[in-house]
């Protein structure tokens, strides 16, 4: 099985969205759920950009949603790591 170049920057977009927004929120003071927090918003980031591609024309890819996915759950993994370094 071949990964696009395009599933590879949507699993790794969404893994640097949600560690970069939960580490922030953890500084602040928010705890674990900053990673469900961190998960939702590169969520609604990846649908939103299909909803976009779609109204603009775009290839809409139900994959792409999959790869998001992947990246959420990586990304929240690796920040419940860092949280109990």
């Amino acid at each position: 099985m071949k990964i696009g170049k395009d599933k590879l920057l949507h699993t790794g977009g969404c893994a640097i969205i949600v560690i970069i927004i939960s580490r922030f929120l953890i500084f602040c003071g928010f705890g674990l759920i900053s990673i469900l927090i961190g998960g939702a918003i590169a969520l609604i980031i990846g649908l939103g950009k299909e909803i976009i591609d779609s109204k603009i024309g775009g290839v809409n890819d139900p994959n792409d949603i999959k790869a998001d996915l992947i990246g959420i759950v990586l990304g929240a993994i690796l920040s419940g790591v860092v949280i109990l370094i």
